[in-house]
């Protein structure tokens, strides 16, 4: 996440664990909400589902919902650098707020902003199970 995002980080002193989490070959679903700086156009939801090219090459397709006129939610399985806010402002508008709430099956929910909590030995168990069923990279 760049400074100007908030939400969901996984801090880990795991190498290998890290990189098949984070890398994007692996396609790990990532929650996000967003809010922007006026209200979405009537298209803006399916546009940004379909994937685009904002100048920085083509994104994949992803999820995207929208919860008011100006927020939506996103679910990416890409990644790029300041892809959210770069797909916005292809699109003519603005992210004001941008949260991650989910990588994976780890949820933000109600953890206050700026604390932290360690993972369970479950949550540690079943990431560690889904990441040792993916093929190793090339």
């Amino acid at each position: 996440m760049d400074k100007d995002s908030r939400g969901l980080l996984l801090l880990s002193d795991d190498g290998e664990l890290t990189q098949r989490l984070m890398h994007p070959d692996f396609h790990h679903p990532k929650h996000y909400e967003v809010e922007l700086a006026r209200p979405m156009d009537a298209d803006f939801v399916t546009v940004m589902a379909a994937g685009m090219d904002y100048g920085e090459g083509q994104v994949r397709q992803c999820q995207v919902r929208a919860l008011s006129p100006t927020r939506f939610e996103i679910v990416l399985t890409q990644g790029k650098k300041r892809q959210i806010r770069r797909m916005c402002r292809h699109l003519g508008n603005r992210v004001v707020d941008l949260c991650r709430t989910r990588l994976m099956h780890l949820i933000l929910a109600d953890l206050p902003e700026g604390k932290y909590r360690p993972l369970t030995n479950a949550e540690i168990s079943e990431l560690k199970a889904s990441l040792a069923q993916l093929p190793e990279l090339k």
